[in-house]
């Protein structure tokens, strides 16, 4: 593991910008996932039928998307999909904090699900642009342990918002994160553009 991180450090030739990137992303899932369903009971008083068709809806608008969002990333780049994907996620996660309308509440989930279908087939390209080809097992495997870690930690600090600060806290967390990804990932793309010959 020494010698690994060692390689890394030394040969990986990526912006620092990347390595917190990696770890928001999977910290923003982190957050919500342990308290979607708690904020679905508490605050929206869905029932578990109206909850499952809610899921339903926006998991099923992220599949219908991805397939084409990951076309139009080939054709035209990762840049205006991940831009457009963290604004949207952004807005429609501070949204879901304040609404308590349902129909509005299956506008922004909808919303969520469009926003993720831009962002997970043009972010796993954008990261593969910085994994070098003679060691992509090993930085893949770095890449996916801060990934990972996210996961880990977004749950803890999800659950302390939540006691804490209030029900829709973890919600606005998570939208400040993905503002935090945009800019990130914006500093990325034009220092890319700039070493390009």
């Amino acid at each position: 593991i020494r010698k690994t991180l060692y390689e890394i450090r030394y040969n990986l030739k990526v912006s620092w910008l990347v390595f917190p990137a990696l770890f928001l992303q999977s910290f923003v899932i982190g957050l919500l996932s342990p308290v979607i369903t708690l904020y679905v009971q508490n605050e929206l008083h869905l029932s578990p039928n109206m909850y499952s068709l809610l899921l339903i809806a926006g998991g099923g608008i992220t599949v219908l998307a991805i397939i084409p969002c990951g076309k139009l990333v080939d054709r035209f780049g990762t840049a205006p999909f991940l831009n457009a994907g963290f604004l949207l996620a952004a807005i429609s996660l501070i949204m879901f904090s304040a609404v308590r309308s349902l129909p509005v509440v299956f506008a922004i989930v909808g919303m969520v699900g469009i926003s993720y279908a831009m962002i997970l087939p043009a972010w796993n390209t954008f990261v593969s642009t910085h994994v070098p080809k003679g060691e992509r097992g090993a930085v893949w495997g770095f890449f996916l342990t801060l990934q990972g870690s996210g996961m880990v930690v977004g749950p803890i600090v999800s659950g302390q918002l939540w006691d804490r600060l209030g029900h829709s806290v973890p919600f606005v967390a998570s939208s400040i994160v993905m503002a935090v990804l945009f800019v990130i990932h914006l500093v990325l793309s034009r220092k890319k553009r700039a070493e390009a010959p």
